[in-house]
């Protein structure tokens, strides 16, 4: 017999729904009902500047100028998709957890604020963005909490410019690529890496993480909410998430952040799928 409750699954940027294949693939053997979607402008969706496919790069050259294809994505157009998947699933009368994972933690902070309690029964951050009260990713990552992080540094053009956050996943640089590695997928094999690279997109619009956003205590703060460490995260600090859970829980002292911790890097749906799963089930369970 299947569970009440249902998993939706928000993915970050320069992903998209395949990146939590393995995790799906558990809990379907446990008869839960999960759904992952790419969201507009990632995964299937997504498109691709025509400078990424000119090989060598030139650098500088055309790659760091030109102006994204998905630059007009905004954060509306994720929550508009995510809001219509939980009432597709809420329909069948069954709880909706939201999973987001990095970026895909703005796209939870804004559904659950339109949505509330008892429509969404639960939002997971793993290792997300969980910005206070009419904040942004981008003010985020400016903190000193973040000063160490990774990511950045390996942009490859202006944001501001080309509309979008752009890196380049198939350089021809063994030592930007080992970059890429740690910031991303520190405890995976080299050999795995190169098959999840493949599948990674260059741009992910720019809009989203500059977008601010209104969260309430009377609706998201509403939520029960979990919070899934990643101690080894060199994308997402833990200092920066420890700092986000503590502005959230003096924001609705009544409403703990429940926090679970897992010794993985930015992305433990590739690493630790298992431990991922027991974590996610655990917070639903309040183990």
């Amino acid at each position: 017999m299947s569970h009440e409750t249902a998993f939706i699954f928000v993915h970050g940027a320069w992903h998209g729904a395949w990146c939590y294949k393995k995790v799906v693939n558990i809990l379907a053997t446990q008869d839960y009902l999960t759904i992952a979607h790419d969201l507009p402008g990632h995964g299937l969706s997504a498109k691709f500047p025509v400078s990424y496919f000119q090989r060598p790069l030139k650098e500088p050259g055309e790659f760091n100028t030109e102006r994204s294809p998905v630059a007009a994505v905004t954060l509306d157009d994720y929550v508009e998709q995510v809001v219509n998947t939980v009432h597709q699933v809420t329909d069948q009368g069954k709880k909706v957890v939201l999973v987001g994972h990095s970026l895909g933690g703005i796209v939870l902070n804004a559904v659950g604020e339109k949505l509330g309690s008892p429509e969404i029964a639960r939002l997971i951050y793993l290792t997300a963005f969980m910005p206070p009260n009419n904040s942004s990713i981008t003010e985020i990552l400016a903190r000193e909490s973040q000063a160490d992080q990774k990511v950045v540094p390996l942009l490859k053009a202006d944001p501001a410019q080309v509309g979008a956050l752009r890196i380049d996943w198939n350089s021809l640089d063994p030592a930007y690529l080992t970059l890429v590695k740690e910031a991303f997928c520190g405890d995976i094999n080299a050999t795995d890496f190169q098959a999840i690279a493949n599948f990674l997109t260059p741009d992910t619009p720019a809009q989203p993480f500059a977008t601010l956003v209104q969260v309430s205590p009377q609706k998201w703060g509403s939520i029960p909410r979990t919070y899934i460490k990643c101690t080894e995260d060199w994308a997402l600090r833990p200092t920066a998430q420890a700092e986000m859970i503590a502005n959230a829980d003096a924001f609705t002292p009544e409403n703990p952040t429940q926090v679970i911790s897992l010794t993985s890097s930015h992305s433990p749906f590739f690493s630790q799928p298992e431990n991922l799963v027991n974590a996610l089930i655990s917070s639903i369970n309040g183990s």
